[in-house]
């Protein structure tokens, strides 16, 4: 079979045949309304079969406001050829039609014996009250098409659609990253806290500054012992706090008779002006610290004491090139990378994936602070580091798994020890069993850090 569509009545002089048969002569509708002045700017459609002609249709816009909604008309098939499915192939192709010409609706009006075949056509009658046509019974009918896309068509929706959704991607990706970074490592408005000690304490306290990028300070609290015996210890406070955290700490070591330095890591407390680092800049802060301690008090002997945060950025420092005079290091609860730690916190914290905010959170680090947290890790600088270390850590920490610290300490290359409190949480560990806690920790610096001079000799 053959399918021939044109334009215009005229030019297809077998639709007008096939229709005074099956419309005027069969079913003896008037020969003067059968054909009318639409069909002269419809398309018509005439089927054949060898040459011969089997049915037709017409399809036209009925309102040129509405000029997707196409009418489908005067419908005939040939007796002889009635069903053998030709009336289905050309409603199929007046339909393709159709939508190549931008229809997205279709609408007929059928003979009430009719409906049955429009209904398997994909037609539902409308709300429209049926009509009568020269005392035959229509009902209107419509069905919703698709307009078929061009090759060119469908590339050009799939660029845009690509265009849009990486748009929209870029910009939850970088919204996101964006209130990540300031959430996470933005640094802390908060006043610092208060570091009420004995009187003491007190008497022999106050502020080192040391000197940093872009004519910044960082600065840390300084406690020299009354009984001075050229021996300190670094304390390291936790994420979010400052060194003021540390007090409680302080105090231990003081009672053992050690000189203290309790630094504010970047982006806490005075030294605020600076991002969070989550202990990778931190590291060679530290350094520099214990350089200055080595430098302003001669044969000093240096210990490190690291919380959480702390206790990486200690493991981060064992990893540089610290003086002698750092004999010992001991780490608290801390993190096996800080990306670790931060994917942790963002789960914990609000059910989200690190993929893809703590990635653009990442990216805006590296862009503003020149350095990726995804890159860092503390189990790199134990590999390299030559200085003994205690690894500590609670057994019920459920922000950092002890699985971090069973690392850390097995890819360690020197002296080392390690001390697990059962039942403690996260940096819990000296609440949870504070004896044996302090009595481990006191053994390890005493082994380590001996008395070189007294305070006469550094004054």
């Amino acid at each position: 079979m053959e399918f021939h569509f044109s334009k215009g009545l005229d030019t297809a002089p077998l639709a007008r045949e096939i229709r005074r048969k099956v419309f005027v002569a069969e079913q003896g509708f008037s020969e003067e309304l059968e054909f009318d002045d639409i069909d002269q700017t419809a398309w018509h459609i005439v089927l054949t079969s060898r040459g011969k002609p089997v049915g037709t249709g017409r399809l036209f816009v009925r309102n040129p406001n509405r000029p997707s909604v196409f009418t489908i008309g005067r419908l005939a098939v040939l007796r002889e050829y009635r069903k053998t499915g030709a009336g289905r192939l050309i409603m199929e192709y007046l339909e393709k039609e159709a939508a190549r010409l931008g229809a997205g609706k279709l609408i007929l009006c059928a003979q009430v014996q009719a409906q049955g075949f429009y209904k398997k056509c994909g037609y539902r009658r409308t709300l429209h009250r049926p009509v009568d046509d020269e005392g035959v019974p229509h009902v209107y009918m419509e069905k919703r098409i698709k307009f078929p896309k061009s090759k060119r068509e469908k590339r050009k929706i799939a660029l845009q659609s690509a265009a849009i959704l990486l748009a929209i991607w870029l910009t939850v990706y970088g919204i996101g990253g964006e209130i990540l970074y300031r959430n996470l490592l933005a640094p802390t408005n908060y006043p610092a806290g208060d570091f009420s000690t004995s009187e003491e304490m007190e008497e022999t306290s106050g502020w080192e500054a040391l000197p940093a990028e872009n004519g910044n300070f960082l600065y840390a609290r300084r406690v020299i012992h009354t009984e001075f015996d050229n021996r300190w210890i670094l304390l390291l406070h936790p994420y979010r706090c400052d060194s003021s955290y540390m007090r409680q700490y302080a105090e231990h070591f003081y009672r053992m008779g050690y000189s203290l330095l309790i630094p504010d890591l970047r982006g806490h407390g005075r030294s605020s002006w600076a991002p969070i680092s989550m202990g990778i800049q931190d590291g060679q802060d530290i350094s520099a610290w214990c350089k200055k301690l080595a430098s302003d008090y001669p044969g000093c002997s240096i210990g490190i004491f690291g919380l959480s945060m702390g206790g990486a950025a200690a493991l981060t420092a064992s990893g540089k090139k610290l003086p002698e005079n750092v004999k010992a290091i001991a780490e608290d609860s801390a993190y096996l990378s800080p990306w670790d730690a931060l994917s942790r916190k963002l789960r914990t914290d609000t059910g989200l994936l690190s993929f893809p905010f703590l990635n653009a959170a990442d990216s805006l680090s590296f862009l503003y602070n020149g350095y990726s947290l995804a890159s860092a890790s503390c189990l790199s600088s134990v590999i390299h580091s030559s200085i003994p270390t205690l690894f500590i850590h609670g057994g019920e920490d459920t922000i950092v798994p002890v699985s971090d610290m069973e690392r850390l300490y097995a890819s360690a290359t020197c002296p080392k020890e390690r001390l697990v409190i059962p039942g403690a949480s996260h940096a819990q560990c000296a609440q949870t069993d504070p004896e044996l806690y302090w009595f481990t920790v006191e053994r390890f610096f005493s082994i380590h850090l001996s008395p070189t001079s007294s305070i006469s000799e550094a004054e």
